[in-house]
């Protein structure tokens, strides 16, 4: 059983955590989670890539811990061949929509300028250091290509024929998106509702976790999840954003706000991934394409 192989590393590794429950997370792409007391989260990797790069992002999270206003994991607890770690849980409310509902005007105006605070300390750290730590560069038009090859291949047979002509209509708009002078930086690329805590009396962002997915890529990415808590938030956070600005940024935001829909679609086909097809579809029926390129 997964669960007690887990534990029975941790207990190996950290034989003086004393711990009363544990609970067991796989529903992650890229990790399975044990968390224990619900103080201290440990996180495997479970593929071959992520498994290879841990240790290059245990020593960027220290990197970033120095960087970052913002509270984010530190790992304190770290399995002598660093092939698992933990770390103190950061304590809060996961920021979903029905939060942010309950958040005051004033303490949503903190929020986003707490946002765009991170964005810029991490938008702003050179890419030479970056690099130093193997992180990988995408390009978001190679990737939009992938994306919609995969789609192809099984997910689009599921559709109607009116659904069809939408998605095609969805990467046809964003293989047009003009790159050339769009400034790569280090990003996240995925502040998203289940990597963002709010403190538990909603006056401020507690933290941001999760950086698996993170790449040197386009800022615009940092943005995209960000549209779940509507445009004036979206703008409030852009307002205090003080990284390179390009007329098309929040319009890209939009766009790559629906890739998770795709994605879940495609991965659903695969065994490694617990997601089912119907959830990225009830995503992907929400589409609608922004009419303005500047947003």
């Amino acid at each position: 059983m997964k669960k007690q192989h887990y534990l029975k590393l941790i207990q190996k590794h950290f034989p003086k955590l004393k711990f009363q429950k544990a609970k067991l997370l796989t529903h992650g792409w890229d990790h399975d989670v044990i968390i224990l007391d619900n103080e201290i989260l440990f996180r495997f990797p479970k593929t071959k890539d992520y498994i290879k790069n841990f240790k290059d992002d245990l020593s960027l999270m220290d990197f970033l811990n120095e960087k970052t206003t913002l509270q984010i994991p530190k790992y304190t607890y770290i399995a002598k061949d660093k092939s698992f770690a933990g770390y103190k849980i950061i304590k809060g409310k996961l920021f979903k929509r029905w939060v942010f509902e309950k958040i005051s005007g004033f303490n949503r105006k903190k929020i986003a300028k707490q946002i765009a605070q991170f964005l810029n300390e991490l938008h702003g750290i050179p890419l030479s250091k970056i690099r130093e730590f193997h992180v990988k560069e995408y390009n978001s038009i190679k990737e939009l290509k992938s994306m919609q090859k995969n789609f192809k291949k099984k997910a689009r047979q599921k559709l109607t024929l009116q659904e069809r002509k939408v998605a095609d209509k969805y990467f046809e708009t964003c293989l047009k998106l003009d790159m050339k002078d769009v400034k790569k930086v280090f990003i996240h690329a995925d502040i998203h509702a289940d990597n963002m805590v709010v403190k538990h009396d909603f006056s401020a962002l507690a933290g941001v976790f999760d950086f698996s997915d993170k790449h040197i890529g386009d800022p615009a990415i940092d943005f995209a999840h960000l549209w779940n808590y509507g445009p004036k938030f979206v703008k409030e956070v852009y307002k205090h954003y003080k990284g390179s600005k390009d007329d098309e940024l929040l319009y890209r935001a939009k766009l790559y706000f629906y890739w998770d829909a795709f994605g879940i679609m495609i991965e659903s086909f695969k065994d490694i991934y617990d997601c089912e097809f119907e959830e990225g579809y009830r995503m992907f029926k929400g589409l609608k394409l922004p009419t303005k390129r500047h947003i």
